[in-house]
């Protein structure tokens, strides 16, 4: 091998170095930014926004039951939103008396309000979550919600 032929092969393991670190640095940096993506959108509740929902819809109370609505459990979901959650998700997953179980009832919150925030290009906030439940997949545009999410906002304070 004489010395061109060392520095040029040198010179190649040199650069296929620079590119490996370069291309490494960029998937990482992919890798975080699309982790960060994926948490921001689909982001469960903190304990104390779960809380105050809970507080305001049912005073915490997994059994309550709001017989003129039927709207039962801790976030008091109606038989419409069981439905809107069972053809999201394309079979009938949930029964209405699911909504006393508080794990399936913030699993079908979770779809439904997911959902909606994709399908209307909404902001995943507390608030447009907390106004989708309270009034349906327009819920954020209506202003019928605005004191339901005054109440919610309040309790979590």
């Amino acid at each position: 091998m004489n010395r061109r032929t060392s520095i040029l092969a040198r010179l190649d393991r040199e650069r296929l170095a620079e590119i490996v670190i370069f291309l490494g640095a960029f998937l990482l940096a992919l890798a975080i930014a699309y982790g960060l993506a994926v948490r921001a959108e689909g982001a469960p509740l903190s304990a104390s926004e779960r809380a105050a929902i809970e507080k305001i819809e049912s005073n915490g109370d997994p059994a309550a039951h709001k017989k003129d609505e039927d709207a039962r459990g801790a976030i008091q979901i109606r038989a419409i939103y069981v439905a809107d959650a069972n053809r999201i998700l394309g079979e009938e997953r949930f029964t209405h008396d699911d909504a006393f179980d508080q794990a399936k009832a913030w699993e079908m919150f979770e779809i439904v309000t997911s959902y909606y925030i994709r399908a209307y290009g909404y902001a995943d906030t507390f608030e447009v979550r907390c106004r989708i439940h309270n009034g349906g997949g327009k819920g954020p545009t209506r202003r019928s919600t605005l004191e339901y999410w005054r109440k919610v906002k309040e309790a979590k304070r």
